[in-house]
């Protein structure tokens, strides 16, 4: 299939796949700038949140390119793989 014929959502799938890694540390910064809370974790603890970020980013990509539906009992699959990354003792902060 050629780009032009490619729907917009797959397209939009995977720029947005490509833009992970930008997104997460855009993300990270945002809370640096925005929270002083996390400005005052550890080093890492502030790695940890950003693994949980990119945990997070890279779950929203996976489903807006799956199908974008709404969430269902999914719903709680996505949490376990998204703060699944984190120790336990981050669950803390």
């Amino acid at each position: 299939m050629s780009p032009a014929a490619d729907p917009p959502r797959s397209r939009a799938a995977r720029t947005l796949l490509r833009s992970t890694g930008a997104l997460s540390t855009a993300a990270t910064a945002r809370m640096d700038d925005a929270m002083p809370w996390f400005r005052d974790l550890s080093a890492e603890d502030r790695s940890w949140v950003g693994v949980i970020v990119q945990a997070g980013v890279r779950s929203f990509v996976d489903w807006y390119a799956d199908s974008g539906g709404v969430p269902g009992t999914g719903g709680m699959t996505l949490a376990a793989t998204v703060f699944g990354a984190a120790p336990r003792a981050l669950a803390g902060v």
